[in-house]
C-alpha cells in the first residue's frame, strides 16, 4: 500500500500497532482519504476513519482490505454538522482512553469542488455550499480536536488545493475556499509553535481519481438549470454546451490533463505525518494541465499569463 518509499520510522520509533498513536481523518469513502486511511493503518496507526456513510462500499472496504482491522475505526461525521463532530470527538477520546494511545494527528481531508461561471446557479448552491464543507467544515473539526492534539504535541494537516494559489475561470468558489484553508493553516501554525504542535498544508494539482471531478460533472446540468433566464440569454446555449465539452475533456482521466496516481499526494500526508520537520506547505502535482497552469501562474508576469491562460481555454 505504501508508495514510492515512504519513510516508515520517525526519531527511531516505528509505528507499530503497540505505538500508543492514533491517527483521525475524513473524509474516507473514497480518493485520497480511502488511500491514506488505509496507508496508515499499514503502518501501524490506529486510524479514526470518518465517512458520510459507513453502510456505503469505499466505507465497507476500509475495515475489509485494511492490513489490521483492530487498528481500523470507521465513523460516521458530516463535517458540517456540530453535534456530529462533537459526537465523534467523544468517541475517539473514549477510544483514546481504552487503548492508552494519544491522538498524533487530524488530517483534514474532506472537501467538494464545483465549476460554473460567478453568474451561475444560486448563491447558496454555487457559493454557500463549498464554504460550509471546504472552509468552516475543517475548522469546526480542527476547533474540536486541537485539545487532544495538543495534549500529544501532534500535527494537524489541512488539504487545500494548488488553486488556493491562483485563481483559473470557473472556479472562483473553489479556488476562494483554498486559499481560506491556506490562510487558515498559516496563522494556525503559528498559534500552535508554543504548544509544540506542527501546522502543514498539502495543496495537490487535479487528480481525476479523486471523484471530485466527477462531482463537477454531475452538476453542471444542474447549475446550468438554476441561473436565471436573464443571466442564461446573456450566455447563450451554445456557450453552455461548448464549457461544458471543455470540462469533460479536462477532466477526463484518460486525457493527461490531470493526474491519476493518488499515491503522490498520500505519501506527502504520511510525510507530514511522520517527518521530524514536515514541511508547511506540500505542492504534489502530476499531469499536463496542472503543471501548466501552476508553472504559468505562479511564475509568470500577469501579462504572460493571460495569454497563455487563453491558449489553454481554446486548446480544450
Amino acid at each position: 500500500m505504501i508508495r514510492n518509499g515512504v519513510k516508515k520510522r520517525r526519531s527511531g520509533h516505528t509505528y507499530t500497532s503497540e505505538s500508543g498513536t492514533g491517527g483521525y481523518q475524513g473524509c474516507c469513502d473514497s480518493g485520497f482519504g480511502h488511500l491514506l486511511a488505509l496507508s496508515l493503518n499499514e503502518l501501524g496507526f490506529r486510524v479514526y476513519a470518518t465517512v458520510l456513510d459507513t453502510k456505503n462500499t469505499g466505507s465497507q472496504e476500509l475495515t475489509k482490505k485494511c492490513r489490521f482491522s483492530q487498528q481500523m475505526v470507521v465513523l460516521k461525521m458530516d463535517v458540517t454538522d456540530d453535534d456530529q463532530v462533537r459526537q465523534v470527538f467523544v468517541k475517539v477520546s473514549e477510544d483514546l482512553s481504552v487503548n492508552g494511545v494519544v491522538l498524533w494527528a487530524v488530517v483534514n481531508n474532506a472537501g467538494y469542488m464545483m465549476s460554473s461561471p460567478v453568474e451561475w446557479g444560486t448563491l447558496h448552491s454555487s457559493f454557500e455550499h463549498i464554504f460550509k464543507v471546504n472552509v468552516f467544515g475543517v475548522v469546526r473539526v480542527t476547533r474540536v480536536f486541537l485539545p487532544l492534539i495538543k495534549q500529544a504535541k501532534g500535527r494537524v494537516i489541512n488539504t487545500a488545493s494548488v488553486l488556493a494559489l491562483f485563481a483559473i475561470p470557473t472556479f472562483s468558489a473553489y479556488c476562494m475556499t483554498k486559499a481560506s484553508v491556506l490562510r487558515f493553516s498559516d496563522s494556525l501554525r503559528k498559534e500552535m509553535a508554543n504548544f509544540g504542535v506542527k501546522v502543514s498544508t498539502i495543496m495537490p494539482g487535479g487528480f481525476a481519481s479523486t471523484g471530485l471531478f466527477t462531482g463537477i460533472l454531475s452538476l453542471m446540468d444542474r447549475t446550468w438549470a438554476e441561473t436565471e433566464e436573464s443571466v442564461k440569454r446573456s450566455y447563450g446555449q451554445k456557450y453552455f454546451d461548448g464549457w461544458k465539452r471543455g470540462q469533460q475533456k479536462s477532466l477526463d482521466s484518460s486525457s493527461g490533463l490531470s493526474g491519476n496516481n493518488s499515491y503522490i499526494v498520500v505519501n506527502d500526508i504520511i510525510d507530514a505525518i511522520i517527518s521530524d520537520e514536515p514541511q508547511n506547505n506540500y505542492m504534489p502535482i502530476e499531469g499536463f494541465m496542472f503543471r501548466y497552469i501552476t508553472f504559468v501562474n505562479a511564475y509568470l508576469p500577469d501579462s504572460v499569463a493571460n495569454i497563455l491562460q487563453g491558449l489553454l481555454s481554446r486548446r480544450k
